[in-house]
C-alpha cells in the first residue's frame, strides 16, 4: 500500500473574507473552488507548505495561526492526510500565479456554502465557521 500523501491546506482570513481559487480545466476537480494548499516537500512542516503554497498559487504573503485540524480522504486509492493550517493576510491582492489555478478571491463564509467544492471542504467549512466567531 502507498504511503499516504500528505497536504497542507492554507484556511486564510482577512477583513475582506477567506481566500479561495478556483481549478483550473484539465485537473482534478478542474472548475471547483477550493482553500489553497499542496503537498509537503521533504522535511517541511504543514505551516511552511502552507505559506509556500499560498505565494506559489496566489502571491500573496500570509503568516499561520495554527495547526487547526487533520482531515483524511481518499483519492485514487490513495489516503490523503489534509492538514489544515489558519493563515492571516499580510495584505495585497492575491492573483493566479500557477497554471493549476484559474482564478483566486476573497469570500464570506456564507457565500463558502453555496459554492462548488470538492467534498471534503463540507467538513473545511464548518471549521472555519468556528474560526470566524
Amino acid at each position: 500500500m502507498n504511503e499516504p500523501l500528505h497536504v497542507a491546506l492554507a484556511l486564510v482570513s482577512s477583513q475582506h473574507g477567506w481566500l479561495i481559487s478556483r481549478r483550473a480545466s484539465g485537473r482534478i476537480f478542474a472548475g471547483l473552488w477550493e482553500f489553497p494548499g499542496g503537498k509537503l516537500a521533504p522535511g517541511e512542516t504543514p505551516q511552511q507548505a502552507a505559506v509556500r503554497e499560498v505565494q506559489e498559487e496566489t502571491g500573496l504573503v500570509v503568516a499561520p495561526v495554527a495547526v487547526v485540524g487533520v482531515l483524511r480522504t481518499a483519492h485514487g486509492g490513495r489516503e490523503v492526510i489534509l492538514h489544515l493550517v489558519h493563515c492571516r493576510a499580510a495584505g495585497d491582492e492575491p492573483q493566479a500565479c500557477d497554471p493549476a489555478v484559474e482564478e483566486v478571491r476573497w469570500a464570506a463564509v456564507s457565500e463558502l456554502e453555496r459554492l462548488p467544492m470538492p467534498p471534503v471542504n463540507a467538513e473545511i467549512i464548518a471549521l472555519i465557521r468556528q474560526l470566524a466567531q
